[in-house]
């Protein structure tokens, strides 16, 4: 074996055995609002990153909710029979626009899953935040 091959692969087979699956992920990504600000299932709720807890508007139902809330606004979606608020975040430059959406556990407040990708989108990308439920509130 080459003498600069066998450290490397030792180096390697170490790193392969003694790196827990879980270290590279790093620490949750928490929701940053009061688990009484999150809406009941099947409702919606405009977030705006700005104003306090009490100016935010109230929870509404989600037909077309993604055409009232303002450029860069959050909407959170809460889907029927789970444990989750889905998290979409409108685009910044183009109305009725969703450019990403997370799904946050609501027992922990933090990040389970990517459901969208975060992405610049087009006005011919038509993603409902309440996409995936039977109702869509």
């Amino acid at each position: 074996m080459n003498k600069w091959f066998r450290p490397a692969f030792l180096a390697l087979l170490v790193g392969v055995v003694f790196v827990s699956p879980g270290a590279a992920q790093g620490p949750p990504i928490p929701l940053d609002i009061e688990r009484d600000d999150i809406p009941n299932t099947g409702r919606c709720r405009v977030w705006l990153e700005d104003a306090f807890d009490s100016d935010q508007p109230m929870q509404t139902g989600c037909n077309g909710i993604e055409f009232s809330a303002p450029l860069g606004s959050y909407v959170m979606y809460r889907p029927k029979d789970k444990r989750e608020v889905h998290v979409c975040y409108m685009s910044t430059d183009l109305t009725g626009v969703v450019d990403g959406i997370d799904a946050f556990d609501i027992d922990r407040m933090t990040l389970i899953r990517v459901v969208l990708p975060r992405t610049r989108r087009t006005e011919d990308d038509t993603v409902k935040c309440s996409e995936g439920d039977k109702d869509g509130g």
